[in-house]
């Protein structure tokens, strides 16, 4: 019989308890795959730069996502390793793993909080033979990292990149600054905008969370604003005669 060929990269999402419910079920794996998107996101600054594909785990309750990077570029073992070693270190402690931004923490958040000790016993990811579990001492550490970010009024410029209603609408900005992604909330009523001024770049301004670093993560718009193409922008001659006029 010919041996399945080796997958070092593959992740599987198991899903352990007496009666595991569709709602449970879905919570859990929306949850996974918003993960694998989101650290896949923070370490190569593409909006899904690979594709996960799903298959069942024979013989068991579990989902298999393996990877298939859309440019060879892509570093597939670095993203899983991230995704696993950092599910990991959110088990032991509350210290943000290396490309776990916001979101990808609430995603963590979202699989902990699956497993209530009844019907569903606990999550766990395997890559490579080792688990990583999501359990609630994961979900009490994931909540005070977010609560012990700093919060002030501020504005972000950059690219529009991701649009998305899974777990609140909101969206994706690159900054112009740090070229980082930043989740950037809105309301229902300012999702059309957002829509609409999709990969365009736009001011944001509103209440931003800080990481322990100092680096803005995510920010609750007030407003988003979008601002002109540099082509739209005058010239040095067109604001010399702008000048000239007022002289």
């Amino acid at each position: 019989m010919a041996r399945s060929r080796s997958r070092p990269n593959r992740l599987t999402l198991y899903i352990e308890g007496p009666h595991i419910t569709a709602e449970r079920f879905q919570r859990a794996v929306g949850a996974f795959f918003q993960l694998l998107d989101d650290v896949a996101e923070q370490i190569t600054g593409e909006r899904k730069p690979i594709r996960w594909i799903v298959s069942p785990k024979e013989g068991s309750f579990g989902v298999v996502a393996d990877p298939m990077p859309v440019s060879p570029s892509v570093p597939v073992a670095r993203i899983t390793s991230a995704v696993h070693r950092g599910m990991g270190q959110l088990q032991r402690q509350a210290k943000r793993p290396s490309a776990f931004s916001d979101s990808a923490l609430r995603s963590v958040h979202d699989l902990a909080k699956v497993a209530d000790g009844k019907e569903v016993e606990r999550t766990r990811v395997v890559l490579a033979r080792k688990t990583a579990t999501a359990e609630q001492a994961t979900a009490e550490h994931v909540d005070r990292i977010l609560g012990a970010s700093r919060r002030d009024y501020g504005s972000v410029e950059g690219q529009l990149q991701m649009v998305s209603i899974r777990g609140g609408p909101h969206f994706s900005v690159s900054d112009e600054l740090t070229g980082k992604s930043i989740q950037c909330d809105v309301s229902a009523e300012q999702l059309d905008a957002a829509l609409a001024a999709f990969r365009k770049r736009v001011a944001i301004s509103g209440l931003m969370r800080y990481s322990e670093e100092g680096e803005a993560t995510s920010i609750v718009a007030d407003t988003v604003d979008v601002l002109p193409d540099d082509s739209e922008l005058p010239d040095a001659e067109d604001v010399y005669g702008i000048l000239s006029k007022t002289q």
